[in-house]
């Protein structure tokens, strides 16, 4: 009787604790890797894939930073080492005058950045490299317009919208290349390094589609999303009524 008693007990405590490591590798599912900036960054599910994507396309230029003036997405927490990244992406539903989306990475601030920025026009698409950083930082950050954008290399592209682009950042200290499906469409170098702090993606006029996120270190993934559950932090507004 006794062998039975104990024998039913250590079944009820494996099962507790099975429950409890489900629960807890739960909860460790859903910590967040992303911080909704500005826009409405949602997770779009299709025939078993799941994607990342922005579904306002409309902007405001409030002109704290540029991110705020784009619709911007970027890891939560900074990543301490990095020499490459990887995703893919589409766009849709370009409004005029531009459609606009960048790549962002080595965010230090929200006006401190560097990105790969696509200017999709009607007729023409151009590719930029290029830095935004703070014009006078003993002022605060709720100071409009204390930031500055500079444009350090650019180039004529074609684009396609409503197509499937593979894209690889490569970076080496201070040298950052772009590759789009395999081939080397940019390379751009920075006064300082840029294989650390956060990495995002921005747009207007345009709804992006991201999908698959991989980032690199010494050849180990030390980042990676592919969008089959909803991990980002959004802003929260609480309203309470007053009678």
């Amino acid at each position: 009787m006794k062998i039975k008693l104990l024998a039913v007990l250590f079944s009820i405590f494996t099962i507790a604790c099975s429950s409890y490591a489900i629960e807890e590798e739960n909860i460790t599912e859903k910590i967040p890797k992303w911080k909704n900036i500005s826009g409405q960054w949602e997770i779009f599910k299709n025939k078993g894939s799941s994607s990342l994507y922005e579904k306002k396309c409309k902007y405001r230029k409030w002109n704290y930073n540029e991110l705020i003036n784009f619709n911007s997405i970027a890891t939560l927490n900074p990543i301490n080492a990095y020499d490459k990244y990887t995703f893919s992406f589409q766009v849709q539903y370009p409004r005029k005058p531009a459609a606009e989306l960048m790549f962002l990475f080595a965010m230090k601030h929200y006006r401190i950045f560097y990105a790969f920025k696509y200017i999709i026009e009607e007729d023409k698409t151009e590719l930029q490299f290029i830095s935004s950083k703070i014009t006078d930082p003993t002022l605060k950050a709720s100071v409009k317009n204390n930031f500055f954008i500079s444009v350090l290399n650019s180039k004529k592209i074609k684009f396609e919208f409503n197509k499937l682009y593979n894209v690889e950042i490569k970076i080496n200290e201070n040298k950052a290349e772009l590759y789009i499906d395999g081939k080397k469409t940019m390379e751009a170098k920075s006064p300082e390094n840029l294989n650390s702090g956060r990495i995002g993606f921005s747009s207007r006029n345009c709804q992006p589609i991201i999908d698959d996120v991989k980032i690199y270190d010494k050849g180990n993934i030390v980042f990676e999303d592919d969008f089959s559950l909803d991990l980002i932090q959004r802003w929260k507004v609480d309203a309470k009524r007053v009678d």
